[in-house]
């Protein structure tokens, strides 16, 4: 998990990562997103998958943001299996967006040292632009004499997309038992172990017991799994008593947690 703040945008800049795919949660101020193949506009309450292997850069229309990125190796997001729900319900596919095919003509020179270092090579240029790579946990940078983002068309599957969280059913109940977390998840990452998740990312969208019309917090529990939770917008009254806006809290594998 990363926090991450920034106030400038990325000029002839481009990054790729191809160590693991990357779940970006802006919390405040949006994200222009060009990516190879394609633009996405991210706003607080959505989120955005960037997969390896592909560029991207990204551009602050509201000037300056700040939010979450979820790392994640040797898997893949997809949506979870619904089960026993049926057809419908969590996130659906249909409220998943994808970019549409754009490119840009710009043959001026994409170039940068090792971007470990802030000196330049012998012979090159005044260097205002980069293109970084991670591999295996290091930066790396290339030139190249035209814009990584002149692909003008695609298809396939392996594709950037984003999603909006308000859009998500939820179906918890809470009138006598606290359901397993795995009721929110929006998209999981399977692991290499058969019916456990590498990664589960879950939202919480207001609770209520139509029924009752009350409220009843998640009595103290633990699980397997460790939680990361991080507020965007709204209040959360569950094991950690007083989340505020853009915070990041941690309740470890096993251990005890819960409203009292």
């Amino acid at each position: 998990m990363h926090l991450y703040a920034c106030n400038n945008s990325m000029e002839n800049q481009a990054f790729c990562n191809n160590d693991g795919d990357f779940l970006i949660l802006p919390q405040v101020g949006k994200l222009d997103i060009q990516t190879e193949l394609g633009r996405l506009m991210v706003r607080p309450g959505e989120l955005c998958v960037i997969q390896a292997g592909l560029r991207w850069r990204v551009s602050l229309p509201d000037g300056r943001s700040r939010g979450y990125v979820h790392e994640i190796f040797g898997s893949h997001f997809e949506l979870p299996d619904l089960g026993v729900i049926g057809s419908n319900g969590l996130a659906h596919p249909r409220d998943f967006e994808f970019p549409v095919a754009a490119f840009d003509l710009d043959q001026s020179k994409w170039e940068g040292t090792d971007a470990r270092s802030t000196t330049s090579r012998p012979g090159a240029d005044s260097l205002t632009s980069i293109v970084i790579y991670k591999l295996t946990g290091k930066l790396f940078s290339y030139q190249q004499n035209h814009t990584p983002f002149d692909v003008v068309a695609w298809h396939g599957s392996y594709v950037p997309y984003k999603y909006a969280m308000e859009k998500f059913v939820p179906l918890a109940c809470a009138m006598k038992e606290q359901c397993d977390p795995t009721i929110y998840t929006v998209l999981h990452a399977k692991s290499k172990t058969p019916k456990v998740s590498l990664s589960e990312f879950a939202v919480y969208t207001p609770k209520y017991i139509t029924a009752l019309d009350t409220y009843r917090p998640p009595y103290y529990h633990r699980n397997m799994s460790t939680e990361m939770l991080g507020m965007i917008y709204g209040e959360y009254h569950g094991s950690v008593r007083d989340v505020q806006e853009g915070c990041l809290s941690c309740e470890n594998s096993y251990m005890p947690h819960g409203g009292q």
